[in-house]
């Protein structure tokens, strides 16, 4: 976590105010603000060191700071809380109504609330968490319906698929069959054509002539003299 760079506070004096008991031999650096609200108090303990801008306000409850306690530049305490001894706190570190243990080390940065907030973000994730539920359940349901969508149109082509098939499947047989229709009545009619072409070669009186040259040639044997 980044934080900004801590300017030098233009305010050199030190803000006190209510009932404010702090140790000789506390350090103070410049612009730290000590508020106490009516009826709460604050007790700076000795050997701690209060840095630039450090700003501590008692609400609802004192604020104890214990023995050689260490705040860094730019820290808010708020509420009733208690800093134990040798505890250090980075800069720009907030403190709300939570105590802090003796030798603990806070990172710079860092928030320390009001425990019983806890409540009202355990709410919050639980609703959070619903609303994804109900984002993943409406996910699924929208993907079950998409793969019901793509099974029946699989079924869909299958079924087409299938009935392309079949009639391709018949189509050679009624082929065949129309070519053998074909072919059958071609050669009726290269029969048709043979008979009609024979009749028209074939004279009337082809019979009665044949026999003519026939009696011709037989007399002509018999009688050779009637030709001389």
């Amino acid at each position: 976590m980044s934080l900004p760079i801590l300017q030098a506070s233009t305010n050199q004096t030190t803000h006190v105010r209510g009932d404010v008991m702090i140790d000789s031999s506390v350090m103070i650096a410049v612009g730290v603000i000590l508020n106490a609200t009516p009826g709460n108090k604050i007790i700076i303990h000795s050997g701690v060191c209060l840095g630039m801008g450090t700003v501590i306000t008692a609400h609802d409850g004192d604020v104890e700071i214990k023995p050689n306690a260490i705040l860094g530049a730019g820290c808010l305490i708020f509420g009733h809380c208690i800093i134990g001894s040798q505890a250090s706190l980075g800069s720009s570190v907030t403190v709300y109504n939570v105590n802090v243990d003796a030798g603990d080390v806070i990172p710079a940065g860092s928030i320390r609330g009001d425990r019983t907030r806890k409540i009202e973000l355990n709410s919050q994730e639980n609703s959070n968490s619903v609303a994804e539920n109900k984002v993943q359940e409406n996910k699924w349901s929208n993907k079950s319906a998409k793969s019901e969508e793509n099974k029946q149109n699989i079924t869909n082509n299958q079924e087409e698929r299938e009935s392309k098939a079949d009639s391709i499947s018949e189509k050679p047989e009624q082929i065949k069959q129309e070519n053998q229709d074909i072919s059958h009545e071609n050669l009726e009619q290269e029969e048709e054509i043979k008979t009609d072409s024979w009749q028209e070669d074939t004279p009337p009186n082809s019979e009665q002539v044949v026999g003519k040259v026939y009696i011709n040639k037989l007399l002509f044997t018999l009688f050779p003299e009637r030709n001389m």
